[in-house]
C-alpha cells in the first residue's frame, strides 16, 4: 500500500474518530445540563424521548464544529507518526530547516491549503456529479446534498487535496523513518 493511501486513511480514521467522539461528549454534557436545569424529573418514556430528540438536534452542529477541530489536530499529529517506514517533516517557510516539535501554529498554513483544497475539491466533484446526473438523468441534484454523499466526496478531496500537498508544498518532505 503507498504512502499516500496509508496517511490518508490514518488521517480520516483519527478526523472520524476524534470528531464523534467530541461531538457526541459535548452532546451528553448538554443533554445532561439541560437535564439538571430542568429539575432531574423521573426518567420516564416522555423526558428520555425528548431528551434523545435534544442530543439529536445538537449533535450535528457539534460534530461539524468538532470536525474542523479534529482535522486541524489529526493534520498536526501527522507530522508524528511513522507510516510504512515514511514521515513526514514540517519545514520552514524557505524550506531549509526542520521544524520540531511541531506545534499548531507551525501547521496552521499548511492545514489551511489542506482544508481549501478539500473545499475546491468537492465543489469540483459536486459540480460534475451535478452534470452527469443531469445528462443522464439518474440522481436529483437534491439528493447528491445528503451527508452520505458529501461525506464521500469530502472523503475523496481529502485524499486528492493530500496528494496534492505532499507533491507541490514545499514546506513539507517524506523522509524514512
Amino acid at each position: 500500500m503507498g504512502f499516500a493511501l496509508r496517511l490518508w486513511l490514518y488521517w480520516l480514521w483519527w478526523v472520524l474518530l476524534y470528531s464523534v467522539a467530541v461531538a457526541a461528549a459535548t452532546a451528553a454534557v448538554l443533554v445532561g445540563v439541560i437535564y439538571v436545569l430542568k429539575g432531574a424529573p423521573a426518567l420516564d418514556a416522555d423526558v428520555y424521548g425528548a431528551l434523545e430528540a435534544i442530543a439529536r438536534v445538537v449533535f450535528v452542529p457539534l460534530w461539524c464544529a468538532a470536525l474542523l477541530w479534529a482535522h486541524l489536530m489529526v493534520t498536526r499529529r501527522l507530522f508524528a507518526c511513522c507510516l510504512g517506514g515514511r514521515r513526514l517533516i514540517l519545514l520552514t517557510c524557505k524550506g531549509d530547516e526542520r521544524i520540531y516539535p511541531v506545534g499548531l501554529g507551525d501547521v496552521l498554513p499548511v492545514w489551511r491549503r489542506f482544508l481549501m483544497l478539500i473545499v475546491w475539491i468537492v465543489a469540483v466533484e459536486v459540480l460534475l456529479l451535478v452534470g452527469v446526473t443531469s445528462l443522464w438523468g439518474g440522481m436529483s441534484a437534491t439528493a447528491l446534498l445528503r451527508p452520505s454523499v458529501l461525506g464521500a466526496m469530502s472523503a475523496l478531496g481529502a485524499f486528492a487535496a493530500l496528494l496534492v500537498l505532499l507533491g507541490r508544498c514545499k514546506c513539507i518532505l517524506v523522509t524514512q523513518c
